[in-house]
């Protein structure tokens, strides 16, 4: 049997609007499992502002200073959030 192309383009409308209609089920759990992940915003601004006070940082500090604005993107929920302290 052939489908049509109006006939497939309906099967992938209803299969899409199913997808998108299922409810989300929640939040996963996800375990804290980071370098950082014991540490608090307040103590991850002290670090970096620690980092940013230097006159002149090395290409690790510069390094250590991305990884601090990701955890505190991280920490507060990434959306909309910045980084700065």
């Amino acid at each position: 049997m052939k489908i049509t192309r109006e006939q497939l383009t309906q099967i992938i409308q209803e299969e899409v609007s199913a997808v998108l209609a299922e409810k989300w089920k929640g939040d996963p759990e996800i375990e804290q499992t980071g370098e950082y992940a014991d540490k608090s915003v307040e103590e991850l601004c002290s670090m970096k502002k620690a980092l940013m006070d230097k006159e002149e940082r090395t290409k690790e500090e510069q390094g250590k200073v991305k990884e601090i604005n990701f955890a505190l993107r991280a920490k507060r929920g990434w959306k909309g959030k910045e980084a700065s302290c």
